[in-house]
């Protein structure tokens, strides 16, 4: 046995459980059958076999029938969907009244404030600025001390990928500066749009083995191209929240950075680093420059190297050879100043012998021509005279002895002289003459 209720011109099956209540009431004699389905109460007549809505006075036809009998052969739906027919006849019914009319104009709007309100709500929640104010340098977790990094004042442009909270994923899209729709309860992950600069304290061995800490400045820039792929890879979920994330990208790129200047300062002893200092932050950019290209999508303009640490120790013992060799320096300079002033004393006193004897050369030379001038007028005088004593000789044909004494005679009359021969030689020659 069930029981039906007529939509139009079908009839459609109550619920089985609604059935088995009214099966119940009726073999219990009671005429009816009050009863609440779906929040509507409502009340079968079994009379009159009726049903009525008590909260609209809609009323509708209901009958048992055995499920062999030709009348259950019609169209019939579950008690399920029936409740929507029922609904939407009820919901007809109520319309038609004038209470119906003003709690139908009331809903409406109601529903239109609602959905007036939703709307403010969702655009309240999907609206929002990106720009340089809301941009902050995302805090590097682990970078605590000395050796971490401090990052230079927010840039002055920023870019933003629209991240949905509730389903947890990134959409494929860069925003650049200004007023955007985001996701429904979700945010904008901010991206800086000009090279933000950091710099980082690394303690590095150096070729040596000697313990350097190294102050690195450089200017780095995320490209556009990969925002959406670095920020799908760098993210991680926070421990206290299933739905939120961590973004780890300033973290990952420190690490990575940190690398980088660690291979670049074993390449170089820790001398060279105050000797070489611009080779070395050449290195340094190259490294690191390289390391974030290919694992961090990222372009790096220039590196700095500030300052360079070295244990004390060892800046003594530097200073300690950089005295020794300044030392040297100055023993050295020492030298060679009194070398030159050695070379200069040298020079003069060539320079003064040269020209004395330059001077000599000159008085020689001038006595040899005086000499040699002299020289030759005495021999052309002499040989005059003796060409004329050779013909006086031969004319009076006097012997050497004689000729020697009118030589001597003459002498003595034109010039007062005296001349000294040995004792035995003989001073007169008179007698020879006579």
């Amino acid at each position: 046995m069930t029981w039906q209720w007529r939509d139009g011109t079908a009839w459609r099956d109550f619920d089985p459980g609604l059935a088995a209540q009214l099966e119940r009431a009726r073999e219990a004699g009671q005429a009816t059958c009050v009863y609440s389905f779906r929040g509507q109460p409502y009340e079968v007549d079994f009379q009159q076999n009726t049903q009525v809505n008590k909260n609209t006075g809609f009323a509708r036809d209901v009958r048992r029938v055995y499920p062999s009998s030709p009348a259950h052969a019609e169209p019939a739906v579950s008690g399920r969907m029936g409740f929507l027919y029922d609904a939407r006849e009820d919901l007809k019914a109520g319309l038609r009244t004038e209470t119906g009319k003003k709690i139908s104009t009331s809903a409406a709007c109601g529903c239109c404030l609602l959905l007036f309100i939703n709307l403010i709500i969702w655009l309240s929640m999907s609206l929002q600025q990106v720009d340089s104010e809301h941009y902050v340098p995302r805090q590097r977790p682990g970078a605590i001390g000395p050796s971490a990094p401090r990052s230079t004042p927010r840039p002055p442009r920023t870019q933003a990928i629209p991240y949905n909270k509730p389903t947890g994923r990134v959409r494929n899209e860069v925003f650049v500066e200004g007023l955007h729709l985001k996701p429904s309860y979700g945010e904008f992950i901010l991206w800086p749009k000009t090279y933000e600069t950091v710099e980082e304290v690394v303690e590095c061995n150096s070729e040596d083995g000697v313990r350097v800490e190294l102050t690195v400045r450089y200017q780095y820039l995320p490209r556009e191209k990969s925002l959406y792929k670095l920020t799908k890879m760098y993210t991680e979920h926070k421990d206290d929240s299933d739905s939120e994330f961590e973004y780890i990208y300033d973290k990952v790129l420190a690490w990575q950075a940190r690398a980088a200047i660690r291979n670049g300062c074993a390449k170089y002893a820790a001398q060279e680093f105050q000797t070489q200092r611009g080779l070395v932050q050449t290195e340094i950019y190259t490294l690191v420059s390289e390391r974030l290209d290919r694992f961090m999508h990222t372009d790096v303009i220039d590196v700095q190297l500030v300052y360079i640490k070295r244990p004390p120790e060892y800046e003594s013992e530097v200073d300690a050879k950089e005295s020794a060799r300044n030392d040297i320096d100055k023993a050295n300079n020492e030298r060679a100043q009194a070398i030159t002033q050695a070379q200069t004393k040298l020079l003069a006193a060539e320079t003064a012998a040269n020209k004395t004897l330059d001077t000599a050369r000159t008085a020689a030379q001038n006595t040899l021509v005086a000499a040699t001038a002299e020289a030759s007028v005495l021999t052309t005088r002499y040989a005059t005279l003796a060409a004329t004593y050779k013909n006086v000789k031969t004319i009076h044909g006097m012997s050497n002895e004689a000729l020697l004494t009118y030589i001597a005679t003459r002498l003595r009359g034109s010039v007062a002289a005296t001349i000294s021969l040995d004792g035995p030689a003989q001073t007169s020659y008179i007698d020879e003459l006579t």
